[in-house]
């Protein structure tokens, strides 16, 4: 009975195994494959981030020094486009690109890439900036109700909010910019 019993024991489980070895290397095939995509979507992460910092930097460099290249300025929104292919969720992209096209004097270049920002990620930041972008063409209502939206968000920018409108207000009221070449 004992070695009957043993038998049929090592027939059911020999049975298991020889399931069990295909799926196990299917198992580790999927894991590897996710493991690879995770390091990939890293590295992509990693280096959109720098082209970022980058252009960050450099935009602050180029504005405390009153020279706005605009050759330098085209070659960093040729790299952030190349961030934006990298990692196209990342709103901090799209607001750098608005950035520097409103730098570059294209607002309605801008306002594009500051609503798909917003669309990714609604801050208070792209608000402002979509505002000015609207003032800088000289739609003065729809820049008004936006900077009105972000002190509604952020109650603590009111100040800085009412120096912008009484900066625009100064300038020639009533004109519009002329569309982006």
């Amino acid at each position: 009975m004992t070695a009957t019993t043993t038998e049929s024991s090592s027939q059911r489980f020999s049975g298991r195994d020889s399931l069990w070895g295909p799926l196990r290397v299917v198992m580790l095939v999927a894991t590897l494959v996710l493991v690879v995509w995770h390091v990939r979507e890293g590295v992509a992460r990693v280096r959109s981030s720098a082209i970022l910092l980058h252009a960050e930097t450099l935009a602050t460099a180029l504005i405390r020094s009153g020279q706005l290249d605009q050759r330098v300025l085209r070659r960093e929104i040729d790299l952030l486009e190349q961030a934006k292919r990298l990692t196209p969720t990342d709103a901090r992209i799209h607001l750098a690109l608005g950035s520097y096209s409103m730098l570059l004097d294209r607002p309605q270049r801008a306002l594009a890439w500051y609503e798909e920002s917003l669309e990714l990620t609604p801050r208070p930041e792209t608000l402002l900036n979509l505002a000015r972008a609207h003032a800088r063409l000289g739609q003065m209502e729809e820049s008004r109700a936006l900077y009105e939206r972000v002190v509604r968000l952020d109650p603590y920018r009111r100040e800085a909010v009412d120096l912008e409108l009484q900066s625009w207000a100064r300038q020639s009221p009533g004109t519009t910019q002329s569309p982006d070449p």
